[in-house]
């Protein structure tokens, strides 16, 4: 069974300390991993894998970028097999990465349209051309999504003519920050222009209950 998040299950059929836990100093599950000294080795974990859970929309690896240049393509395909196989009819997938270069090579013979490929846009020099990447990684079979969680700066000069859905929110951590409300406008104004459904977090703490999804792509 997935874990429950705001916009649906978490499924995380790969185990270990996110490669790029080091860059993402925001990272909730690094500090998880400090906190209870879990096992930092990244591995496949095979029970998972054999059971994905029920729901309309369901998080890959929500507990770590699959995506990393250092997970092994064999783990993404026994991934994306293991949804082809077991997925029920109207379940939806969706894939998160700050390394989006990787979904041309990794999707291009698994691709269907109920999986969705997002990247993160943080504002931060890491992500800063991810939303670029994504739009041109030559997989159009797929949903794609952007989403704006941290947002640590203005977003104000990014393009998301060619997302098909975005989300935003704040750094979840205590005593962090909210972004600034017009942050967060800018962002809502291009995506109503452009007709893009639009997900507020609570996290952000946004006057407006924004948390729109996008058609199911069948």
């Amino acid at each position: 069974m997935g874990n429950s998040i705001e916009w649906g299950k978490s499924w995380n059929p790969a185990k270990g300390l996110c490669p790029h836990s080091s860059i993402c100093e925001y990272c909730y599950m690094a500090g998880f991993h400090k906190r209870f000294s879990m096992d930092p080795t990244l591995r496949l974990d095979e029970k998972a894998l054999a059971h994905v859970p029920k729901g309309d929309r369901i998080f890959v690896c929500s507990n770590l970028d699959l995506f990393a240049d250092a997970i092994p393509e064999g783990w993404i395909y026994n991934v994306i097999i293991s949804i082809h196989d077991h997925h029920d009819w109207g379940q939806e997938f969706f894939f998160l990465t700050k390394n989006p270069k990787r979904y041309a090579n990794d999707f291009k013979y698994q691709i269907c349209p109920y999986m969705w490929l997002g990247t993160t846009w943080d504002g931060l020099p890491f992500t800063h051309d991810n939303v670029r990447i994504l739009c041109s990684n030559g997989v159009p079979e797929a949903g794609w999504f952007v989403s704006f969680e941290p947002l640590l700066s203005s977003p104000e000069k990014v393009d998301i003519s060619s997302a098909d859905w975005i989300i935003i929110g704040a750094d979840s951590r205590r005593g962090q920050p909210k972004p600034p409300k017009e942050w967060a406008d800018c962002l809502i104004e291009q995506a109503r222009e452009l007709q893009i459904p639009v997900f507020v977090k609570s996290n952000y703490g946004y006057p407006e209950t924004i948390q729109e999804f996008p058609e199911q792509r069948r």
